[in-house]
């Protein structure tokens, strides 16, 4: 059995106004918030949002990133011991940065690079009377939504969570008729998501080549740790003779308009032999995933500062 540590970073969906103020106030070295409000002021306000503010895309994203970088940081100098690292959506970002796939300080400009991309877009499409949604059908079996998927072009599956979990993209008006189909196939709830559009789906499309772009510009290397991707759910393996740069950048910015398959993911971390999860996320989302799959493996969440530092307590215990 593997004890190396998964470390796991969660999406938009995760955040909780004010955090990671605890972590700025009590390392303000290790963490990363004093040099990004200074190169980024604009977000020198960020703790003082509320929640409908923090929830707006260009907000959460850069939040949650901030917030996994800076644990990641106080962590590096405890004596845990990391096998790999699985981030959901914007969080696969923070898991690029621990694998040292890119620099942290990078992987920040690149979630206010995204944020902006995707805020953009979804003002767009409200401004132009676009009303788009998510929902989350649970306990249909993933390959029976697919099928009802093929007479709705508009509705596209974003989130693989689960054999039995599965999340939906698209308009709307599409999306409520559609909640009624799923519910009179057998599955048990299908919940509409309280989200500002249809992420992971083809809406971003149109700024994949933008985010690429983007991505070109930072350097880029193979993955030091194992780390399953979003877009495919299987380990990132850069191809030889491909520049790391370039295949990120590609990966990266399809993954936008993609669906992620988390399930995938986190099975293939378990199937390769790693126990121990540790989601860093003010509000936890993919440890749930992980109680339901085995009573064999160890779940531990870094919420805030107590929880950080009581975790790293119990490792420098458990090693003594």
């Amino acid at each position: 059995m593997n004890r190396e540590w998964i470390l796991l970073f969660g999406g938009q969906g995760s955040q909780l106004p004010g955090m990671g103020q605890d972590l700025a106030e009590a390392y303000p070295e290790l963490s990363y918030y004093r040099g990004f409000f200074h190169k980024y002021p604009q977000y020198t306000k960020l703790f003082e949002l509320d929640g409908a503010e923090l929830d707006k895309t260009i907000n959460a994203q850069v939040a949650i990133v901030l917030y996994g970088l800076s644990v990641l940081s106080i962590l590096k100098q405890s004596k845990l011991e990391i096998g790999g690292a699985f981030g959901l959506s914007i969080g696969e970002f923070t898991a690029l940065a621990t694998a040292a796939v890119y620099a942290p300080e990078d992987c920040l400009d690149i979630a206010v690079a995204r944020a902006e991309i995707m805020a953009t877009r979804l003002t767009a499409r409200q401004a132009a009377g676009e009303l788009d949604g998510m929902l989350a059908v649970i306990g249909l079996d993933a390959v029976k939504i697919m099928e009802l998927l093929e007479t709705e072009p508009a509705i596209s599956p974003a989130n693989f969570n689960d054999s039995r979990q599965t999340v939906l993209a698209g308009p709307v008006k599409e999306l409520d008729a559609f909640r009624k189909r799923v519910l009179e196939a057998g599955a048990k709830r299908a919940i509409e998501l309280k989200v500002e559009g249809a992420f992971h789906s083809p809406v971003f499309a149109p700024d994949v080549a933008n985010l690429a772009a983007v991505l070109k510009q930072f350097e880029a290397h193979p993955p030091a740790l194992k780390l399953p991707l979003n877009i495919s759910g299987k380990f990132l393996e850069i191809p030889p003779s491909t520049e790391a740069r370039i295949y990120l950048a590609d990966i990266m910015s399809q993954q936008m308009s993609s669906p992620t398959h988390a399930a995938q993911a986190l099975d293939n971390l378990i199937e390769v032999g790693f126990r121990n999860f540790l989601e860093i996320s003010p509000k936890p989302v993919l440890l749930p995933l992980l109680r339901r799959r085995s009573r064999e493996l160890e779940l531990a969440e870094i919420r805030d500062l107590n929880s950080l530092e009581n975790f790293i307590a119990r490792m420098e215990n458990n090693n003594e």
